[in-house]
């Protein structure tokens, strides 16, 4: 009965000091891998890995949330990405049926003059309630027995006359507080409702569909490795200089743009209406070309919400500074549409959009009709490539990182990710959506 669910896959997961990790499995919550390998398991923190794996758990986390959304066979999902999956899209999971892990809270097997340890009623930590069914343990060689906070599988180790068999000992504890749990579940009304334990072939089949992640993710590697994109270089109006875009994700001044904008700089000011702005470097993403910078002040910011219920042909839009030499460095903005969920040879980590993209647009927000971002302009298909390989120069296609990705990368990040903004709840009227984002961009200004 204890498990350890295949929620991710194994593999060799490299830490950011380069000693590499060969595990059975992986696991992702809480902002750090749990590792199974050669029979210990442990935690690191998704700070603590290299950028190459963070990217590829982002990854699989995406997969495995789509696949709960999407799909009939499942992977085993943790309560607590069952219960985002709720907030996130709640319409969609209504009525679907799930294998879901957690740990046991509380175990009621009845009172001590009437245990019911066929029957015990288990509780999660995040409140999933199940009855389980344990009467298939019973039999004339095994019977179940209710102890405090756990439910023992008992043997026979003699065979005694009439009575058939008799002194009986442990063999297996099949419910503990405390240890994981796997049960079959259901969404009923926007609610996790327990329906008892999974047969071993479902466990089997859902860990199948896990090992299918590392086909995936191998696939993803290639993908990645062949991208024909051509990463929205800064404009250069100089050697020595280059511009790109970004925003505000708090209050206090920490500022999200793309990783190429400020690799190798010297010198960064983030540009805002009241003047430039010494910044610094906080941390990267190069396997998703994200970084967190800082400056000092007071700052209107954007909110960050999950992309996982981005649908295809959504309007956005983005506030950026294309061309600044050139068009000026009063923000500019661009319209479109959601044109694909993936990017470049279906590339998870992206959207294809339709917003027009020039140079020195990188690292702008991508917002919904809310002003929610939902990803990060980072790339457009290489027009020249395009053209020699299709014979037509494409239009209007471009590409946004997305933001469940930029929120992997901050939930590592204790003291950003607790001040980030809450999420617009309701549409707004366009322009006014447009004048609060255009209060949170900057242009960001790097010399090398």
């Amino acid at each position: 009965m204890a498990f350890f669910t295949t929620v991710l896959h194994g593999g060799q997961w490299t830490n950011i000091d380069g000693k590499t990790i060969d595990a059975d499995f992986v696991k992702v919550q809480g902002g750090a891998l749990f590792i199974k390998s050669g029979g210990r398991t442990f935690s690191v923190p998704l700070d603590q890995m290299s950028p190459d794996s963070r990217g590829l758990a982002n990854y699989l986390q995406e997969q495995m949330m789509q696949w709960a959304i999407e799909n009939a066979t499942l992977p085993i999902l943790p309560e607590e990405y069952l219960l985002s999956i709720l907030d996130l899209a709640p319409n969609a999971a209504e009525g679907r049926r799930y294998l879901v892990e957690g740990h046991v809270k509380t175990l009621n097997t009845g009172s001590s003059l009437n245990p019911n340890a066929d029957h015990p009623d288990v509780m999660l930590d995040n409140g999933t309630r199940c009855t389980l069914d344990l009467s298939v343990y019973n039999g004339r060689a095994r019977k179940l027995k209710a102890e405090t906070n756990r439910v023992v599988l008992l043997k026979a180790t003699k065979i005694g006359g009439k009575a058939g068999y008799s002194d009986f000992a442990p063999s297996e504890v099949l419910v503990e507080v405390g240890r994981p749990i796997v049960i079959r579940a259901m969404v009923e009304g926007g609610r996790i409702i327990g329906i008892g334990l999974p047969e071993s072939s479902e466990v089997e089949a859902a860990q199948a569909t896990a090992e299918r992640t590392i086909a995936a993710s191998a696939a993803e590697k290639e993908k990645r490795a062949a991208m024909e994109a051509e990463k929205s270089p800064p404009a250069r109006p100089k050697p020595t200089e280059a511009f790109g875009s970004g925003f505000f994700i708090t209050g206090d001044g920490y500022f999200i743009t793309n990783q190429h904008v400020v690799d190798e700089a010297k010198d960064i000011h983030i540009v805002t209406p009241s003047g430039p702005l010494e910044a610094k470097v906080i941390k990267v993403d190069a396997a998703n070309d994200l970084a967190l910078v800082k400056v000092e002040g007071s700052f209107a910011a954007l909110p960050v919400v999950s992309s996982l219920a981005v649908k295809l042909g959504s309007t956005v839009a983005t506030v950026g500074f294309p061309n600044p030499d050139m068009q000026g460095v009063e923000p500019k903005l661009a319209r479109g549409e959601i044109g694909s969920l993936t990017g470049i040879q279906d590339d998870p980590h992206c959207f294809q959009i339709s917003a027009p993209i020039q140079h020195g647009n990188s690292g702008g927000p991508l917002v919904n009709a809310r002003g929610n971002v939902i990803g990060v302009v980072v790339a457009k298909l290489n027009q020249m490539k395009a053209l020699e390989s299709t014979g037509a120069i494409p239009e209007g296609v471009n590409y946004a990182i997305k933001s469940s990705f930029l929120l992997g990368f901050l939930e590592g990040i204790p003291e950003v990710a607790g001040k980030l903004e809450e999420s617009v709840p309701q549409d707004r009227e366009f322009e006014d959506m447009v004048a609060d984002v255009q209060k949170a961009v900057g242009l960001v200004h790097v010399q090398f």
